[in-house]
Parts: C-alpha cells; structure tokens; sequence
C-alpha cells in the first residue's frame, strides 16, 4: 500500500481552508456559514469605508478593515456578488489585530430574495465542499487501486487509459464546481495546491505532467514540453505511462500540435503568393520552432527571405539553432525578454517593418490591457501590405483546460472571438482580418493584414 500520509494531510490542510468543520451535520451554530475573502463596503453616515468579508452567514457576516468603526448601524453593499446586495446591518463587536480590525456584523434588516440568495450561496458552497472531498477520496481511491492492477498486469491497456481518462474528467469536474462557489482568488490558489498535495504522488510519476508543473524553464508551455507533445511518445512506466497518454491524448495536445501545421501552412502561402523579390518574417516566442523545420522539410521557397526568431529562453535557441542549422542559411536568432521588448526597453534588436509577424502562444498568458500594448507593439512592426497572426485559446472549451490548471498550474487567459475583435477595432486602424480555426475548435488565428 503506498503511504497516504500527503493525501490525509492535504484533505487536512483543505478542510481547515474552507472551515469544513462547520459546515455539517452536527454543526452547532444557529446558521451555517462559509469562507472567503469578498469585498465589501459599509456606509456609515456619509462615510463609505472598505473591508473584505472572511466569513457570511444568512443572518450576520465579519469582515476586516483598515478602519476604524464605531460599533453602531450602516447600510452594506457586497458588490462583488451578482446582483449586488444591499443590507441595514449592525455591528456588534470589533477585534484590533495589528493594523487590521476584525469585525462582526448582525443583518438589521435585509430583504427576503436576498436572505435566500446568500442562503443559496452558503449551501451551493457546503454541498460543492462536500461533494469535492468525497470524490478525491474515492478519486485516490481508484490510483491506488489502479496503480496495483497496472503493477500486477491484470489489467488491459486501453482499460487502463480509459479509466484514467474519465475518472480525471470527473474529479476535474467536481474541482471546478468548487472553485466556481468560491470568491476569493488566494483561496482558489491554496485549494489547488492541497489538491496537488493530495493527488501529487500518482500523477507526477508522467514525467510529463510533472514537466509541466515543476516548469523548469520558468514558465508554462516551454520548448521541451513542445517537444515531447509533437514527438507522442509516453516516457514514464507505471501509472506515470497512463498519465503521460492522457497528456499527449488531450484536446489542447491536439489542439497545439495542429496549430503548429496551421502556422507552417500560414508561412508557405504567404512566401508563395507574395510578389515581393524579398521578404522578412518575425516568429515572437517560436519555442522549438518545430513549425519552421516543417517548412522547409521537402520545401523549397520560390524567393529570397530572412527569418527572425525571438525568445527569452536561452535554452530554446540553442535547441533551434542545432535543429535549424543547415536548412536555411538567413535565420538570426535574438535572445530577449518580451516584456521587455513591449515596455521599450532594449528594442532596438527588433525596430524595423516585417512582412510577416506571428505571435504563436505568447498572447494566452496576457492580461488584457497588456495584450492590448501586446497587439500595437506587434502591429508597428507589420509592413503596409503584410500580416500580423496571433493564436488564441478559445473560451468556449473551458472544461478542457482543467487539467492543465487543476494539475499544472497553469493560468491561460481564454477569449472570446468576438470580444477579441472589438479589441482589435479599438486599436488598430487600416487592417483587414481574417479569423480561421483549427479542427478542434479549441485555438483561432487571427490574420490581420496592414493595407498599403
């Protein structure tokens, strides 16, 4: 039997997280109540004061605050909830922690949809926190079993996967109907980490999904981790070998490696149909740049043209250029922070008009008033008559990108194909667009092209 002395502390660490303890069946309070952090505003007088609400109850929440209240009534507003709530509250009693105060607070008088609407909140909560705990239970469960079966060989291959496969969905599932009841983003955050304390001794044995947890280069979806989803080929035994097949078997795996072809397909139509004699071409965060050795395997380009790759990866150009070497002799490389690069520092290297930009990945990890600087940076660097082409995920295929959050640790900014085109409306100007996607439906391209 392996020792489960992480999963029992993990499921510890997740109870005292969420104040499992009172939120059952033998709980001895008047009303059940919840954790979180949600913002919260209280008006005393004409004074309007800010706090953070850490627990709520349907009669009564306590907050924090860097004020300083005078224990008496006031309208509250816990605007962050949808609708916003309005409560006639009292405060009955205050608790000085360093610079912070804590205070408890009695509804003086709240209306009956909004008693049942926090009464909903508080009990979708407790079933979801419940309903969570019982299915990772039974979830480390089913690996240990299965991870005997698989030592023991009693058990079929593709059994195997498919087991793997859906109980992943399902405890995936149930995670993020407990994340969705909850506010609070460093709660959010702790659950995932107790989640992987918990569930860290099965599925970090793919050297695969624990490639993409660990993040040795820093970041999520680097070069290695590239490779190992175009090469398909599991690398672990044991249990890790399921694991590392549920990876490289995953929509988003699939997803990637078809945006790859897309890109290569991209760039060999443009260098065709394009009647420049020359042509430059900027790649911003190629990572292995698989795409570009696909171009010119059993290719030849009907014109001159120079390649520019942009990283901030070291690694990741040393590996392309032993790839590269040979194949195309004006390919330059450019070791350099991207952010950096936005914020125009050290941007020199790059100042000059491309005929093509792609920006494959990077966007997916911006926010969007940083995408938005992102998409005018790349936009100056597009030739009148060129093309700039982005990647997004899309939002639509959220379920599918559990797992590389529950798991992972990954945080990947989906978008909405339309709110990406009112983006690109409010900033750019004298473009035309072109949206194409690929055969997953889980990643569009966007093909902006700069009118002469």
């Amino acid at each position: 039997m392996i020792d489960l002395t992480s999963f029992n502390l993990g499921i510890k660490k997740i109870k005292v997280l969420l104040d499992y303890q009172y939120t059952n069946c033998n709980e001895k309070r008047n009303y059940l109540r919840i954790k979180d952090h949600i913002p919260f505003k209280i008006k005393i007088n004409s004074t309007m004061i800010s706090g953070l609400i850490i627990n709520l109850s349907e009669n009564g929440l306590c907050f924090t605050s860097k004020s300083d209240i005078v224990l008496k009534s006031g309208t509250g507003l816990i605007k962050q909830l949808y609708p916003p709530i309005r409560i006639i509250i009292n405060i009955i009693w205050k608790e000085k922690i360093n610079s912070i105060t804590k205070y408890g607070v009695s509804f003086k008088k709240i209306s009956k949809k909004n008693r049942q609407y926090i009464q909903n909140i508080i009990r979708n909560r407790i079933a979801a926190t419940h309903i969570f705990i019982e299915s990772l239970t039974r979830y480390i469960e089913f690996l240990q079993t299965i991870e005997i079966q698989i030592a023991n060989k009693n058990i079929f291959d593709r059994q195997v996967q498919e087991l793997v496969k859906r109980n992943n969905e399902h405890i995936l599932l149930i995670a993020d109907l407990l994340e969705q009841s909850i506010y609070s983003y460093q709660i959010k955050k702790d659950l995932k980490n107790y989640f992987r304390d918990c569930v860290g001794e099965y599925i970090y044995k793919s050297k695969i999904i624990h490639h993409m947890f660990i993040k040795p280069h820093g970041y999520p979806g680097d070069f290695k981790l590239f490779e190992m989803f175009y090469n398909k080929k599991p690398l672990s035994q044991g249990i890790g070998y399921y694991f590392d097949q549920f990876a490289l078997n995953h929509p988003l795996c699939i997803a990637i490696i078809n945006r790859k072809n897309i890109l290569k397909n991209l760039s060999k139509e443009f260098i065709e149909n394009n009647y420049s004699s020359y042509l430059d071409i900027l790649y911003i965060g190629y990572g292995s740049s698989k795409q570009i050795e696909d171009l010119f395997y059993q290719y030849t380009p009907n014109k001159k043209f120079s390649i520019t790759c942009i990283d901030w990866d070291n690694e990741a150009i040393k590996s392309s250029k032993k790839e590269l070497q040979g194949i195309y002799p004006n390919i330059n490389f450019i070791n350099q922070n991207i952010f950096k690069l936005l914020f125009g520092k050290n941007n020199d290297c790059i100042i000059k008009k491309r005929n093509l930009v792609f920006c494959s990945a990077f966007a997916n990890y911006l926010y969007d008033c940083v995408l938005e600087k992102y998409l005018k940076f790349c936009w100056n660097l597009v030739a009148p008559g060129g093309k700039l082409i982005i990647a997004y995920m899309n939002h639509l295929q959220y379920q599918n990108h559990l797992a590389v959050r529950w798991f992972a640790d990954w945080e990947i900014y989906l978008r909405d194909k339309n709110e990406v085109l009112i983006l690109t409306k409010s900033i750019l100007k004298n473009y035309s667009i072109e949206i194409i996607w690929e055969e997953t439906r889980h990643i569009f391209i966007t093909i902006l092209t700069k009118k002469s």
